[in-house]
């Protein structure tokens, strides 16, 4: 399989749209404070444009500076750089909101002028909180008609969206080892999004992950993050590493007589840049189905091939559940499904709100999870 690298141009686009959209949203929330706090409701735009730079290139530097073996100093400025970023979740909104109750009130502009920055300095404070305190282990059952009674109880972790890299470190990755090992689970799964980077760089944050034994061993997919960096790198490392990778492919899992399929597919999108990478539900399982089929697909955009091929069950990840809120609401306009178990017709999916955090290390509305799943028969 080829590995088609991204291209610096689109570096240069998206530094490109980034930048615009940082110097717009800093400059208009400098701008509405400004308004808030003049007695004459002045804006200052030139001004403000002055006070919007300097969180305009955090920004920048945090999406663009990818080296994770650089400096210290450097990795922390990054690291401020997406705060800045996932703030701009709460300030926006409240930004907005604010410039319209001042047209509409004008006496409400010295209230604003303090419940502004105090909402907006208790959102962010909560998220960065909220992120660093999970993830947390989520249980669900889920009954499936046409499971081997064999099957009945059977346990599967789920591991998503961890995104090692400048904020997942190895604190958080020991904190998800230990909610697995306490989870007895039979299998674990990864759906996905695991690391923001190359092997070369991340492996050993990675080993623990690898290092799990569960009964029936580990499977993985990829992400869109994977092709990000180098999908092909991380797939021969995590087969090196005793993972089963699925790429389009499936793998039995027998008790006794009774046996359970477990499908992998690539990213959805995986072909936008490895053009022989195409998902596949139809190479996942081949020829006519002879048991309960759960299918490891990273995007729940996959659901309607999952139903064509007689899925019973599809795990999914890549939503976040939304990560900060109100995205949650954005999500579902791309996605079918944003968080925790849904049904198209006879399949059902359980779309994972995400192990890690991208970007930003913020949740709110939307906690990190690692989800163990039991598996129930109606025989």
């Amino acid at each position: 399989m080829s590995q088609r690298k991204t291209p610096s141009k689109l570096y240069i686009i998206a530094g490109s749209v980034i930048g615009l959209f940082g110097l717009t949203a800093w400059t208009l929330i400098w701008s509405t404070l400004f308004m808030l706090w003049s007695r004459s409701g002045q804006t200052h735009l030139g001004f403000s444009m002055s006070m919007a730079l300097p969180f305009c290139a955090l920004q920048l530097a945090a999406f663009l500076g990818r080296d994770q073996n650089a400096e210290e100093w450097w990795l922390k400025l990054r690291r401020l750089g997406y705060i800045c970023l996932g703030s701009l979740a709460f300030l926006i909104p409240l930004t907005l909101v604010s410039r319209v109750l001042v047209a509409l009130f004008p006496s409400s502009q010295l209230l604003l002028s303090v419940l502004v920055p105090m909402i907006a300095m208790g959102s962010v404070i909560a998220s960065l909180w909220f992120a660093r305190s999970g993830p947390f282990l989520t249980e669900t059952t889920i009954v499936l008609p046409n499971l081997p009674k064999a099957f009945d109880g059977y346990k599967i972790v789920q591991i998503s969206d961890l995104h090692i890299g400048l904020t997942v470190r190895e604190d958080y990755v020991s904190k998800v080892v230990k909610l697995v090992e306490q989870s007895h689970a039979d299998a674990v799964v990864l759906t996905g999004d695991m690391s923001d980077g190359l092997p070369a760089d991340l492996g050993e944050l990675m080993k623990p992950i690898c290092s799990l034994r569960q009964h029936d061993g580990i499977y993985f997919v990829t992400g869109n993050h994977e092709y990000y960096s180098s999908a092909q790198e991380w797939v021969e490392y995590f087969s090196e590493n005793g993972v089963n990778v699925l790429q389009n492919s499936s793998s039995v899992i027998v008790r006794g007589d009774a046996s359970l399929e477990i499908g992998g597919v690539n990213d959805h999108h995986a072909h936008q840049v490895v053009k022989e990478d195409r998902s596949s539900v139809a190479d996942a399982f081949r020829g006519d189905k002879f048991t309960t089929r759960i299918l490891l697909a990273h995007q729940p955009l996959t659901i309607d091939k999952a139903v064509q091929y007689q899925v019973d069950l599809q795990l999914s990840g890549h939503t976040h559940g939304g990560q900060i809120f109100p995205f949650n609401f954005l999500v579902k306009l791309q996605q079918p499904f944003v968080y925790g178990l849904d049904r198209r017709e006879d399949t059902q999916i359980y779309t994972s709100s995400g192990t890690g955090f991208w970007g930003p290390p913020m949740r709110l509305g939307a906690p990190a999870e690692v989800a163990l799943l039991t598996l129930q028969s109606t025989n």
